[in-house]
Protein backbone atom coordinates (compact mmCIF):
# COMPACT_ATOMS: atom_id res chain seq x y z
CA UNK A 1 0.00 0.00 0.00
CA UNK A 2 1.03 3.37 -0.55
CA UNK A 3 0.21 6.78 1.45
CA UNK A 4 1.83 10.34 0.32
CA UNK A 5 1.34 10.93 3.90
CA UNK A 6 1.17 8.41 6.63
CA UNK A 7 -0.40 5.83 7.79
CA UNK A 8 -2.81 5.55 10.68
CA UNK A 9 -2.44 3.52 14.20
CA UNK A 10 -4.97 1.12 13.26
CA UNK A 11 -4.30 0.77 9.36
CA UNK A 12 -0.28 -0.43 10.43
CA UNK A 13 -2.10 -2.97 13.54
CA UNK A 14 -3.84 -4.25 11.14
CA UNK A 15 -1.19 -4.80 8.24
CA UNK A 16 -0.01 -7.42 11.02
CA UNK A 17 -2.76 -9.66 10.52
CA UNK A 18 -2.19 -10.10 7.08
CA UNK A 19 1.05 -12.96 7.48
CA UNK A 20 2.28 -14.33 6.00
CA UNK A 21 1.28 -12.66 2.87
CA UNK A 22 3.08 -9.69 3.08
CA UNK A 23 1.36 -6.14 3.06
CA UNK A 24 4.08 -3.66 2.57
CA UNK A 25 2.77 0.14 3.18
CA UNK A 26 5.27 2.24 1.99
CA UNK A 27 5.07 6.01 2.89
CA UNK A 28 5.59 9.55 0.81
CA UNK A 29 8.95 9.66 2.49
CA UNK A 30 9.21 6.04 1.35
CA UNK A 31 8.49 6.73 -2.42
CA UNK A 32 10.58 9.54 -2.92
CA UNK A 33 13.80 8.04 -1.73
CA UNK A 34 13.37 5.15 -4.11
CA UNK A 35 12.38 6.98 -7.11
CA UNK A 36 15.09 9.21 -6.37
CA UNK A 37 18.04 6.44 -5.56
CA UNK A 38 16.57 4.91 -8.92
CA UNK A 39 16.71 1.69 -6.13
CA UNK A 40 12.97 0.92 -6.34
CA UNK A 41 13.16 -3.12 -6.35
CA UNK A 42 16.38 -3.00 -4.29
CA UNK A 43 14.40 -0.89 -1.63
CA UNK A 44 11.25 -3.94 -2.03
CA UNK A 45 13.22 -6.37 -1.60
CA UNK A 46 14.56 -4.60 1.39
CA UNK A 47 10.99 -3.85 3.26
CA UNK A 48 9.88 -7.11 2.47
CA UNK A 49 12.87 -9.03 3.98
CA UNK A 50 12.32 -6.69 7.23
CA UNK A 51 8.63 -7.08 6.68
CA UNK A 52 9.16 -11.11 6.51
CA UNK A 53 11.88 -11.47 9.37
CA UNK A 54 11.18 -8.85 11.98
CA UNK A 55 7.42 -8.51 11.25
CA UNK A 56 7.47 -4.50 10.33
CA UNK A 57 5.20 -3.97 7.23
CA UNK A 58 5.53 -0.21 7.45
CA UNK A 59 9.70 -0.23 7.73
CA UNK A 60 10.69 3.43 7.46
CA UNK A 61 13.90 3.26 4.64
CA UNK A 62 15.57 5.81 7.23
CA UNK A 63 16.47 3.23 9.12
CA UNK A 64 18.18 1.59 6.28
CA UNK A 65 21.84 2.82 7.49
CA UNK A 66 21.30 1.45 11.15
CA UNK A 67 23.17 -1.80 11.89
Amino acid sequence: MFSKTAFTKPGIYLAHFTMPQAVLLWSGFDIQVAMAAGKICQFLRLKHRVCCEDGIPDYDLRERNIP
